[in-house]
């Protein structure tokens, strides 16, 4: 993920889908760091506006190193004010850095069976250096920084409770995010059927309620593909454990977890009982046939879900949860076919718009599952860049960061304060 898409991702997530539903966020974030949304975005803007111009004058040699003094210099007063708590936010000293790495560790003796975890450069992945210099620790981080700073920042200082709520809030942001992009792939015309149906719901046996099958379908010829979004992530100290069957099991827990007594099932569970409830009948979406195939597809936030082997966990949860054989699919089932789990990042959405205007949605799915699990879906379309036109940015990402972008431009070089 580059700066740009990491302004385009924070805008829509934070500005577009939670400032209306979660207010209360934005005012934690100011109690926090002192800025609000838009003062925020548009100093990350401004980064992300120095790093596409590549500026010789901020930036120094491989634009791993940039001289923060210099940043101010291009930008207005009132945005020039609002350059320091946006590095207190997200940059830190080499002895501020080295306490959050032994936190956990005191004596520092690397001994085995300490929890470990990378928060210590997720949190404030720029570190401060002599003459106003700042390092880019790690640049997968800093863009995540961009992208998600306002929730971590936010839940510093969230009353004891409310973190889960707002955990929830952003998640249902990313479903949104990725329903934009959905919906921009395809829009609606109005002499012809949607190609893309938002939370699709469906009755229950009992009176009067109705059951969200998933987050969204999108339409094909001949398949349909039920989409399912997780704005989650694997713990560090999961990723980390010396233990082997850590991690597998975190990523089952996160994305293919049983519901509980009278819960939600969620993630490739959530796909498995949609697809059970449309093939027994119980449940019905229109378009679907006989002799059709079903591609489910499970989004998520976290990169890490597209690591080698991590696709396999997934799919054998998904297909035991299913009844059917790991190593035989598509699985026919009651008249309708099911393609294997489908295991997307939010950053493969974001490339999409481009590989559409091309090739079906549904036809590149059916390549990906056809050529079986050996790579991730991001290597597919790697794989398959030029014939499916793969960009390097997304129609979409350009078009929000653009947008982000120019709301910014008066508050950083004119004399607006940019309140919303």
């Amino acid at each position: 993920m580059s700066l740009l898409e990491a302004v385009a991702r924070g805008a829509s997530i934070f500005d577009d889908a939670m400032r209306s539903r979660r207010p209360e966020l934005e005012r934690l974030f100011s109690e926090a760091s002192g800025l609000t949304f838009d003062e925020y975005l548009a100093i990350a803007s401004a980064l992300a506006m120095i790093y596409s111009a590549d500026a010789a004058d901020v930036l120094e040699s491989n634009s791993a190193l940039f001289d923060a003094a210099r940043i101010g210099e291009h930008l207005c007063p009132a945005a020039r004010s609002n350059v320091p708590a946006f590095l207190d936010l997200i940059a830190q000293t080499p002895e501020e850095l080295a306490a959050a790495l032994h936190r956990d560790d005191p004596d520092g003796s690397l001994r085995w069976g300490v929890k470990r975890s990378y928060r210590a450069v997720r949190d404030r992945p720029l570190l401060r250096v002599s003459r106003g210099r700042v390092i880019v620790l790690d640049p997968g981080m800093m863009c995540d920084a961009i992208s998600m700073g306002p929730l971590f920042a936010a839940l510093r200082v969230a009353p004891k409770g409310l973190a889960n709520t707002l955990f929830g809030a952003f998640g249902n942001g990313v479903e949104a995010y990725v329903q934009r992009l959905a919906l921009g792939m395809y829009p609606a015309t109005p002499s012809l059927a949607p190609r893309v149906v938002l939370n699709p719901t469906s009755p229950t046996r009992r009176k009067g309620e109705a059951e969200e099958l998933c987050d969204l379908v999108i339409h094909g010829t001949d398949g349909i593909a039920l989409v399912e979004t997780k704005g989650v992530f694997i713990r560090d100290e999961d990723v980390l454990s010396a233990d082997p069957a850590t991690f597998p099991n975190a990523i089952r827990k996160q994305y293919a977890n049983p519901p509980s007594k009278g819960g939600r099932a969620k993630g490739a569970h959530q796909l498995v009982r949609a697809i059970e409830r449309l093939a027994r009948g119980d449940a019905q979406l229109v378009g679907l046939r006989a002799g059709m195939t079903i591609y489910p597809v499970l989004v998520t936030l976290d990169d890490l879900v597209s690591a080698p082997g991590t696709r396999d966990i997934l799919h054998a949860a998904f297909a035991k949860a299913l009844g059917a054989d790991a190593g035989r699919f598509p699985f026919r089932l009651r008249g309708i076919y099911v393609a294997q789990l489908i295991v997307m990042t939010v950053g493969d959405v974001e490339l999409l718009d481009r590989v559409v205007q091309t090739t079906g949605l549904i036809d590149v799915l059916r390549a990906y599952a056809k050529a079986g699990p050996a790579h991730s879906f991001h290597d597919h379309l790697a794989a398959n860049q030029i014939a499916y036109g793969v960009a390097i940015h997304g129609r979409q990402v350009t078009e929000i960061a653009d947008a982000a972008m120019d709301r910014a431009k008066e508050f950083l070089f004119g004399s607006t304060r940019a309140d919303g």
